[in-house]
C-alpha cells in the first residue's frame, strides 16, 4: 500500500489542485477516475485489515486499535516506503488522522 501510495503520490503532486483538469496528464479524467477507483479498493482493503486486527485483539493488554497500529508502524517508521508516506504529514500521529484511525 505505501510503495502505492508514494509512487502515484509522486506522478501526481505536479498536477494536483489544478481546478481545469491537468495539462501534464493525458486523457486526465479517465486516470482521475482510476485514482478514484485505486482509492476506493485502498479503503476496503484497510477496512478488512482493521477488522483483521480488531479480531485479534490481545485479551491481557492494549485493545484500542490505534495503538495497535501506532505499535505496528512506530516499529516500522525508520523503513524507507512507511518514512515517506509519513513524512508529509509531519509524523506519525498526524499521519494515523490521515488515515482515520482518530475517527470514532
Amino acid at each position: 500500500f505505501l510503495e502505492d501510495y508514494n509512487k502515484i503520490r509522486k506522478k501526481l503532486k505536479p498536477c494536483m489542485n489544478n481546478s481545469d483538469g491537468s495539462p501534464c496528464i493525458d486523457n486526465y479524467k479517465k486516470k482521475y477516475q482510476c485514482v478514484l477507483q485505486w482509492i476506493s479498493r485502498k479503503e476496503e482493503e484497510w477496512k478488512k485489515i482493521k477488522e483483521h486486527y480488531e479480531k485479534q485483539k490481545p485479551k491481557n493488554g492494549d485493545n484500542n486499535m490505534k495503538s495497535l497500529v501506532t505499535d505496528i508502524l512506530s516499529g516500522l517508521y525508520p523503513q524507507t516506503d512507511v518514512n515517506k508516506a509519513i513524512k508529509p504529514c509531519k509524523g506519525l500521529t498526524k499521519f494515523e488522522s490521515f488515515c482515520g484511525l482518530n475517527r470514532t
